[in-house]
């Protein structure tokens, strides 16, 4: 478990019980390992997760071109449970398809991989965002932050959290038991609070979508933003309709 959670914490989703034996099986013979052998275990742990993703490149390839489409690309995420948002996906394409072509050899989609991974489905200007914010609000600069530090992150990054809801995430990600939570276990935090948050738009969006059109009017945007704790005034909400071309009587 401890080993698992070391995993983690750097950034490896989701750690099989099957891979960490095995690469645990090629640096020691004990269950515990010293700082050079972890070090080396962390090598084998990677070299089988790089194996394993080959493995699935070479599934979705299927003129064995070496490269994979958009369409191809999304697919294989989806059966391997990496489902970012939209724009987030984009984002990161375009950092590592440099020369546009929306096709993808093995090492980019490995790089698209490990940056969700390191990101945690956010985009970079986001994740700058909040290790900045992690950075500012560690006050004693322990590299961890307890819940009254994630309180006020939480209120200065301007999200609707009450302290029994950051409670309840912090014990969701604290791997390591600590009641504190470093850098990586912050950003998992993050991610869960908008997972929520998402959750709750949704869920307030079908109850005010009476006609069920898939769409809501401007009004009816108001009381959903309300229902959920945000507080916004008409005159900036149509300012940010109008941002986004959607100025109409109606917005998706």
């Amino acid at each position: 478990d401890d080993i698992a959670d070391a995993l983690k914490r750097l950034g490896f989703a989701q750690p099989s019980a099957e891979w960490i034996e095995e690469a645990l099986s090629q640096v020691t013979d004990y269950g515990s390992l010293d700082p050079a052998e972890f070090v080396l275990f962390i090598g084998a742990y990677e070299d089988r997760l790089r194996a394993h993703s080959l493995e699935e490149f070479k599934k979705y390839d299927a003129d064995q071109s070496g490269f994979i489409d958009a369409h191809e690309f999304l697919v294989l995420l989806r059966d391997m449970h990496i489902e970012p948002m939209p724009h987030v996906l984009e984002e990161v394409l375009a950092e590592v398809d440099e020369d546009g072509s929306g096709h993808l050899n093995f090492e980019e989609f490995f790089e698209v991989i490990r940056v969700l991974q390191e990101r945690e489905g956010f985009t970079k200007p986001e994740y700058d965002q909040f290790v900045e914010a992690f950075h500012l609000y560690d006050r004693d600069k322990s590299g961890e932050m307890d819940d009254q530090e994630l309180m006020q992150v939480l209120c200065f990054l301007g999200y609707n959290c009450t302290p029994d809801d950051a409670q309840a995430v912090i014990q969701e990600v604290d791997f390591d038991g600590t009641g504190n939570m470093d850098q990586h276990e912050f950003l998992v935090c993050m991610k869960k609070l908008r997972e929520r948050e998402m959750q709750a738009l949704k869920a307030a969006m079908l109850q005010h979508d009476v006609d069920m059109s898939g769409t809501i009017s401007t009004e009816e945007l108001q009381v959903i933003l309300y229902s959920v704790g945000y507080l916004p005034d008409e005159t900036v909400i149509q300012e940010i309709l109008e941002d986004l071309s959607l100025s109409g009587a109606q917005c998706e």
